[in-house]
């Protein structure tokens, strides 16, 4: 290289130690942790009752969070779209209030099974919720 262009090597050399030096973040958030009274097992499946009920969450590590999606029998229910904090479906409902997720889930009058998903986020962290349902003859 003559030494006129001398100058231009450190623009050339720039962009490719920003590109080694920077690491990708994505899958480092650390998973939601809960504070509840409610039963459930490890991959937080529930189990409701015929008469229904509610069920409050508190995330202990993140300040605020969001809802991604709720299902009502793999049906996708609606979210506010303002805030993503409430969901009205036919049979229940979901609301987060800061840090605080409340579920409710309606009395089930019918013969057959319901399965409630609820999926909270913050972010690109994710928590998954399965509120299983029998019927009245179950």
């Amino acid at each position: 290289m003559k030494k006129s262009h001398l100058y231009l090597l450190p623009l050339l050399i720039l962009p490719i130690l920003v590109f080694v030096s920077c690491e990708s973040r994505d899958g480092d958030w650390e998973a939601m942790k809960w504070e509840t009274d409610v039963k459930m097992d490890k991959e937080k499946v529930i189990t409701v009752s015929v008469n229904g009920g509610t069920y409050v969450f508190k995330c202990k590590n993140y300040s605020s969070f969001w809802l991604s999606a709720v299902l009502e029998d793999d049906k996708d229910i609606s979210i506010d779209n303002q805030k993503w904090e409430n969901a009205i479906g036919e049979w229940s409902s979901v609301k987060i209030e800061k840090n605080v997720m409340t579920v409710i889930v309606s009395p089930n009058d019918s013969n057959h099974n319901r399965i409630l998903k609820v999926t909270p986020t913050a972010g690109d962290i994710f928590s998954y919720f399965s509120f299983n349902q029998a019927g009245k003859n179950d």
